[in-house]
């Protein structure tokens, strides 16, 4: 007769703590998966957050974050096709073992998203891709059309802003040349008529005469003022003198005519040539940081440095005047409609720059701005916004 040998207790034991650890195991695979999911999508989330990041920059930091997200990332590869642009890897090779999904914009195919990985592995739920990691490139292809979708809106409203500015400053220019050329030469010949008006009348009494030559006071009076708002509305000397020369002598009259002192300095700027757009928008940065600092800093020290440092030009204006609360006061700002920093603030923007604003009570305030600049081509035929 066989013996037969019955399953012990600890037999029993073995087996259930066997099962147990295979499924913790299990668990702590699948949790690890989840988690390696959930890092490439915050990194993506942080990616678009990041300020002034172009869309190229964007896809391609998105296109690292995916291989370390599936399952193999030793192996993995991915691109990125959008349009007639493609991001891909370092190490990017394709192979027959890949998944796909499409990237839509408004209902239309704008482009693809490819995970490859360069070795076999055993299949499982999609070859060897697991069923998650489909739901994952879904996931990425859907927000990647939504990144698209908001870049392609905020590029449209950045360019209708341009358009605005631009068609300002064509206004600006128009009614500049109009002061300049007619209200001005109108004066002058008024003010010509004026001090001419009592030649050769010997007999006019001196009261008459006083208040001719007070009137003549008057016009020329009217005519600095008439002459000083085109400048302000359009700086001539931008198109014959350039940016620097031009803030330089803008700094001059303003401290004459305001008792402070503008210490401007510059440094690389006559090594570069840039479009008009970008000269117009400094020249404005400069002319509404001082008139700011004229209203309301109470200043007598005033510090403007203007430097063309590869690729960014830096723009910072001090002043030792009273300070203010910067978040306090661009609230109040926007709420009572005025413009000031913030004019500065859509302005930079425009330019695809940074602002910084540092201010304390009577400690002075410290703006400093950053924005990117391309040469002009020389030899380019360039439309100013004027034309």
């Amino acid at each position: 007769m066989r013996n037969i040998k019955l399953p012990t207790n600890k037999d029993k034991n073995s087996t259930d703590r066997k099962q147990v650890e295979e499924a913790l195991q299990k668990r702590t695979f699948e949790l690890d998966e989840r988690i390696k999911e959930l890092n490439c999508l915050y990194g993506m989330s942080r990616l678009i957050e990041k300020p002034n990041i172009s869309l190229e920059k964007i896809l391609q930091g998105i296109v690292d974050l995916i291989p370390p997200a599936w399952r193999y990332p030793e192996i993995t590869c991915a691109r990125i096709t959008l349009e007639n642009q493609e991001f891909r890897n370092k190490n990017f090779r394709e192979s027959i073992w890949k998944q796909t999904s499409n990237i839509i914009v408004h209902g239309k195919l704008v482009g693809t998203l490819e995970v490859y990985y360069k070795e076999e592995r055993p299949s499982i739920d999609e070859g060897p891709f697991l069923k998650e990691e489909r739901r994952l490139i879904i996931a990425i292809a859907e927000r990647l059309g939504r990144i698209v979708e908001r870049w392609q809106y905020e590029e449209h409203i950045h360019y209708l802003s341009q358009e605005q500015i631009k068609i300002q400053e064509s206004e600006r220019h128009r009614i500049a040349r109009d002061l300049h050329d007619n209200v001005a030469q109108d004066i002058s010949t008024s003010k010509i008529l004026t001090e001419t008006l009592l030649d050769n009348q010997p007999n006019v009494p001196n009261e008459i005469r006083q208040k001719v030559l007070e009137m003549s006071i008057l016009l020329q009076k009217s005519i600095k003022s008439v002459r000083d708002l085109a400048y302000d509305l359009r700086p001539s000397g931008l198109d014959q003198l350039g940016l620097v020369q031009t803030v330089y002598q803008y700094c001059e009259d303003f401290s004459e005519q305001n008792d402070a002192n503008v210490d401007f300095f510059s440094a690389g700027m006559d090594k570069i040539q840039l479009h008009f757009d970008t000269e117009i928008n400094l020249f404005r940065l400069i002319q509404e940081g001082l008139n700011n600092i004229k209203k309301h800093a109470d200043a007598d020290q005033i510090t403007i440095r203007l430097v063309a440092s590869s690729p960014n030009i830096i723009l910072r204006i001090e002043d030792n005047g009273k300070g203010f609360d910067v978040e306090g006061s661009l609230i109040k700002a926007l709420n009572e409609k005025r413009m000031g920093l913030k004019s500065m603030e859509e302005r930079v923007s425009l330019l695809k720059g940074n602002i910084k604003i540092q201010s304390r009570l009577m400690k002075g305030t410290k703006i400093f701005i950053e924005v990117p600049y391309k040469n002009r081509k020389k030899g380019s035929n360039e439309k100013h916004i004027d034309h």
